[in-house]
């Protein structure tokens, strides 16, 4: 069986009788098989049809398929317009400006009036829906093809990548097994020298107590059990990675005795054991260099360390939003990306948008893309946390994605500016951590935007000014802090996400452990 990673992303598109019809299909970790859906309206329902498909087709993971069905000009419904009632309302609008000075009415507004214009449903026969939902399961198909042929080859590259841990760990062991200093009689040597040392040092010590004690740690020090033990593990994870199907938990376990056992061998080690040849104790307390892993530190890549969780990380907890948000140039961005790498448990709210999608974009993992008439009905039915228009496109905050994170525990970061933290305070204030970044000079923030190489004097300028309205705001956060070293900064910023996380009323688990505390037995 292939190794399958569970992240992958697929697009497919079909034509069909003039009809246009696009898939986009994308999966993540899951313990199970979760299919959210984005169907057009008037074709909900092949929801549970499709809900099987991909349970029939993966196992494990969370995806997202959502359906784009663009209908030929002439298939299209054409817009009836009410002309009387348009002539009444018309006649009243003129009414009201003549009598009371009203401002005279537009087009646009009159026709946006309910009951002036309708667009009347498409009829079609049962022959032609059967036809087209053929079309539509067939071009699902295409893209789940695609998007397991995405996963297959990012678990090929994941099966080389641990390989190669598995391959150095490996050539470790045998070095250690090989390596002279664990030779009888070496260990016999340095522990007699040892003994002399002692006895030199004081004429009192028990020189038959000592030559016992001296053998003892003789027999000690033998890592034959842990060599034997690490190359069994070495066997395993090869077995675990030729088999593929679901190993990560697996995987996990086998980093864990793999650092158990290097950790050891090198407290055992008859000589010094150099750190970068430790598969232990430092490679399994440490997340991984951005740069990439040292030779033979650690079997896994992990972006916080494989041991078991606390008691007080496993008490059940509501998820918090944190808000950064600085001027241009302060560090937030670079926080934001460090604070993603370092910290499982927060992830990147991804907003709304009608901007159109680039070409290197993907629809659900940079933005949702959205037309504007389909970002005004989430806005009007309360369904966006907070929103602004820029340079004529309109962006946006959902709050679906973001209520059930914080349900479930995980926490979002938003990287917004101080309107949008306003807007976010009056819904969700409870669930708001918000810091506001500032820079420890504005001579240092424009030497900053300098260095950057990326906008003329003009927009610096700009850049500037604006940096000044926008620090005008920062009383209105919870936490300020003064970004004059990045490694400081950052440090500071992690400190306050793990304080908030240990609040009390962000911790609803804490009741039922206090009062299983309270009703234990001592006896």
């Amino acid at each position: 069986m292939n190794l399958q990673s569970m992240t992958g992303f697929a697009r497919a598109v079909a034509e069909h009788d003039g009809t246009s019809i696009a898939w986009e299909v994308k999966s993540v970790n899951g313990k199970s098989v979760e299919v959210r859906l984005r169907l057009p309206q008037g074709l909900e329902r092949l929801e549970p049809a499709v809900r099987q498909t991909v349970q029939k087709r993966f196992a494990r993971g969370n995806f997202q398929a959502t359906l784009t069905v663009s209908r030929a000009a002439g298939q299209q419904a054409q817009p009836v317009v009410n002309e009387a009632f348009l002539r009444d309302l018309a006649g009243l609008a003129k009414r009201l400006q003549e009598q009371f000075g009203a401002a005279p009415a537009t087009a646009d507004g009159l026709l946006s009036l309910r009951g002036v214009l309708d667009i009347p449903e498409t009829t079609e026969t049962e022959e032609a829906r059967v036809a087209l939902d053929s079309a539509i399961f067939s071009a699902l198909e295409v893209a789940l093809g695609g998007l397991e042929q995405a996963r297959q080859g990012e678990g090929a590259a994941l099966r080389s990548l641990l390989s190669g841990h598995i391959d150095a760990i490996e050539a470790l062991t045998v070095r250690a097994e090989a390596d002279p200093s664990r030779e009888p009689t070496v260990i016999r040597e340095r522990i007699a020298e040892q003994v002399r040392l002692l006895m030199d040092a004081s004429a009192n010590l028990d020189a038959s107590r000592l030559h016992m004690e001296a053998a003892f740690l003789a027999t000690k020090a033998d890592i034959r059990e842990e060599i034997d033990r690490l190359k069994t593990h070495v066997a395993s994870g090869r077995v675990l990675l030729a088999g593929g199907g679901a190993i990560g938990r697996k995987l996990d376990f086998l980093a864990q005795e793999f650092n158990r056992e290097s950790n050891t061998l090198c407290s055992k080690s008859n000589r010094r054991c150099d750190h970068r040849h430790r598969a232990g104790a430092e490679g399994g307390r440490r997340p991984a260099s951005r740069t990439g892993p040292e030779s033979g530190v650690t079997l896994m890549v992990a972006k916080e360390p494989m041991v078991p969780r606390d008691l007080g990380s496993r008490i059940r907890r509501r998820g918090l939003m944190l808000v950064l948000s600085s001027p241009s140039g302060a560090g937030k961005s670079t926080i934001a990306r460090n604070l993603l790498e370092s910290d499982s448990s927060l992830e990147l709210s991804v907003s709304v948008t009608t901007r159109p999608r680039r070409g290197s974009e993907i629809e659900g993992v940079h933005y949702h893309f959205r037309t504007m008439r389909e970002f005004e009905r989430l806005r009007d039915s309360d369904e966006l946390l907070e929103w602004a228009e820029v340079h004529g496109n309109c962006y946006a905050t959902p709050r679906e994605p973001a209520e059930l994170a914080l349900a479930q525990g995980r926490d979002m970061l938003f990287d917004i500016d101080w309107q949008g933290a306003q807007q976010l305070k009056e819904k969700m204030r409870a669930d708001i951590v918000s810091i506001f970044i500032l820079p420890p000079s504005m001579k240092e923030l424009k030497a900053r935007l300098k260095r950057r190489a990326e906008d003329q004097e003009s927009v610096i300028e700009t850049r500037l000014k604006n940096a000044r309205n926008e620090i005008e705001h920062w009383k209105e956060y919870d936490f300020v802090i003064i970004n004059d070293d990045l490694d400081r900064a950052f440090a500071e910023v992690r400190g306050i996400v793990i304080a908030e996380r240990l609040r009390r009323d962000r911790r609803p688990g804490l009741f039922d452990f206090v009062s299983g505390l309270l009703d234990e037995k001592t006896d």
